[in-house]
C-alpha cells in the first residue's frame, strides 16, 4: 500500500494500530474482535481514520453493533 501521511503531529495510526485495538479490547470485546479479525487501517488525513474490512458482512456487521461509537472513545484516550 501507498504511505499514508501520518496527520495530526506525526503519529501514523497503522503504528498505533495494535494500541488502539487494545483500548478497544477494554471496552468492548466484540468490537476488539471485529476490528483485529477483518479491518485494517486504510487512510488517515490528520482527523479522520480510514478503516477497510475484508468483506461487507464485517461491515455491516461494524456499523449495526454501535462498534464505530466503541472505537471513537478508544481513539479518545
Amino acid at each position: 500500500p501507498a504511505p499514508v501521511p501520518s496527520g495530526g503531529g506525526g503519529l501514523d495510526p497503522r503504528v498505533l494500530w495494535p494500541n488502539i485495538l487494545e483500548a478497544v479490547k477494554n471496552r468492548r470485546r466484540f468490537t476488539w474482535i471485529l476490528l483485529s479479525q477483518n479491518a485494517q487501517v486504510t487512510g488517515f488525513d490528520g482527523t479522520t481514520l480510514q478503516i477497510g474490512f475484508v468483506n461487507a458482512g464485517a461491515r455491516d456487521n461494524f456499523l449495526s453493533s454501535g462498534s464505530e461509537d466503541v472505537l471513537r472513545q478508544a481513539l479518545g484516550e
